[in-house]
């Protein structure tokens, strides 16, 4: 019998991530020191209002300029009955300090999970096509095309990271995510600049998140198989 990351299994028919429509917080990393403004983010035809977004930076305070959440304000349309339902909520947002000094936002995931408030720390949001909210691909169950198409979605996740740390890592290394034999974060490579490396270090941890997320999903489907025997 093989270890975890073996085998194949069938996995949902979720919408992928490539189906969603995608905020991505690393749009904001200039707008989040302009709180109280507001932008608005398009997708498709201009002459679609449901393909809009608008986005208000709401202050932390009137002492601190830096925003302490976006709120999201947009329509969307039933495409059977033709009517329109309009989301007004806000999303919170937190920073982490980066290496080389300056602070990285980040969004906390507004949705709900049996009956609790999922609040991961993440980079995107993402509406699929039937969804109402901009939620983490958790809280929808996301998968990626690259990922349902071999069928394993752990290998994938695997693979994302063993890449993104290479591409971080001075001597190109492709770890697995469980080995203790290389450091979490590999140090800058000579002559890297520094905006790179911090986009390279974001790159990776988001992959190693992805992987833990599979492996997780892995280990319940290993779970209930066994159940069922």
């Amino acid at each position: 019998m093989g270890g975890l990351g073996s085998g194949r299994y069938e996995y949902a028919t979720t919408p992928t991530v490539e189906d969603c429509r995608t905020l991505d917080v690393n749009e904001f990393t200039d707008a989040v020191d302009r709180s109280g403004t507001s932008t608005v983010f398009r997708w498709g035809s201009e002459d679609d209002p449901t393909a809009s977004i608008v986005v208000h930076l709401l202050p932390r305070s009137d002492e601190v300029e830096k925003a302490t959440a976006v709120r999201l304000r947009y329509t969307i349309t039933d495409g059977r009955t033709r009517e329109e339902t309009i989301h007004d909520y806000c999303v919170p947002l937190e920073y982490t300090e980066c290496n080389f000094g300056g602070e990285r936002p980040w969004f906390r995931c507004p949705g709900i999970v049996d009956d609790e408030k999922c609040g991961r720390r993440i980079s995107k949001l993402y509406r699929p096509p039937r969804g109402d909210l901009f939620l983490c691909r958790h809280c929808y169950n996301l998968g990626y095309t690259s990922s349902r198409t071999s069928g394993d979605e752990l290998k994938q996740a695997e693979l994302r990271y063993r890449r993104a740390y290479a591409k971080l890592d001075e001597q190109g290394r492709r770890p697995h995510p469980n080995s203790a034999q290389v450091p979490d974060i590999p140090n800058r490579p000579k002559g890297m600049h520094h905006d790179t490396y911090e986009a390279l270090v974001d790159e990776l941890t988001q992959a190693r998140l992805e992987w833990e997320d599979a492996s997780m999903k892995r280990l319940r489907q290993m779970t209930r198989d066994l159940e069922r025997v």
